[in-house]
C-alpha cells in the first residue's frame, strides 16, 4: 500500500468526531489505521537491499613465465676488406726515357757518338735527377772527345746517386772511364773490382 494513503486515512479519522458516529468506533478505525501503517513501513525496511554486481577479477596466473621476445641476433662489425695493391703504374716520362736510351745505345753501336749524346740530352730533359742518364751522358762525352765535360757530367752523377746502389754503381763506372782515359789505370781498375759486381 501507499504509505501517502495512510496518512491521508489516518487524517480523515478525525472527521468522525463530530458525532455522527460514536468515539469507539473512530478510534478503532485510527488504531487499525495506524496499525497497519506501521506494518507497511516495517516491511518496507525490510525489504532486501539490491548489490551491484561483482567486478569480475582478472584471471588467475597459471605460474607459467611468459614467453620471452626473441632476441635479435648480435651485430658484428664486417670485416675491412683491404683492397688488392694496384700493379705498379709507369710514368709516361719513364717509358719515354727508356725509348731514349735505347735509341741513344742504337746510336753508339752504330759509330754515331753525336746522336747518342743528342738522345741521352733529350732523356736529362724529361728526367734530370736520375744519376745513371748523367753517367751515360758523360761517357758519351768522353768517347766524342771531350773529357772536361765529361768529369763535370760524371761528378753531377755521383752528387745525385745518394745512397742509391745502381745510380753510384753507374756514376763510379763512368768515372773510371776518365781515369783510364787519363792513363790512372790503376785507380780505374780499383773502381771496376769494387762495383763490376754490384757492390760497394
Amino acid at each position: 500500500m501507499n504509505i501517502h494513503f495512510f496518512a491521508r486515512a489516518v487524517s480523515s479519522t478525525a472527521s468522525f468526531t463530530d458525532g455522527s458516529l460514536d468515539r469507539p468506533l473512530a478510534r478503532a478505525t485510527r488504531q487499525f489505521l495506524v496499525m497497519s501503517l506501521v506494518a507497511t513501513l516495517a516491511a518496507c525496511s525490510s525489504a532486501p537491499i539490491r548489490q551491484a554486481p561483482p567486478t569480475p577479477q582478472p584471471a588467475p596466473e597459471t605460474g607459467q613465465p611468459a614467453p620471452a621476445a626473441p632476441s635479435a641476433p648480435p651485430i658484428t662489425a664486417p670485416r675491412p676488406v683491404t683492397p688488392p695493391k694496384p700493379p705498379p703504374v709507369r710514368a709516361a716520362s719513364s717509358t719515354a726515357t727508356d725509348a731514349l736510351v735505347l735509341a741513344s745505345s742504337n746510336a753508339t753501336a752504330a759509330g754515331d757518338t753525336r746522336g747518342a749524346i743528342t738522345h741521352l740530352e733529350r732523356a736529362i730533359r724529361l728526367e734530370g735527377r736520375n744519376a745513371a742518364l748523367w753517367a751515360r751522358l758523360s761517357t758519351a762525352y768522353l768517347r766524342d772527345g771531350q773529357p772536361l765535360l765529361a768529369r763535370q757530367y760524371a761528378n753531377r752523377a755521383l752528387a745525385l746517386a745518394g745512397n742509391r746502389g745502381d745510380w753510384k754503381r753507374a756514376a763510379w763506372l763512368a768515372i773510371a772511364e776518365l781515369e783510364d782515359y787519363a792513363g790512372n789505370t790503376n785507380a780505374a781498375e780499383q773502381i771496376r773490382r769494387q762495383y763490376a759486381s754490384g757492390s760497394g
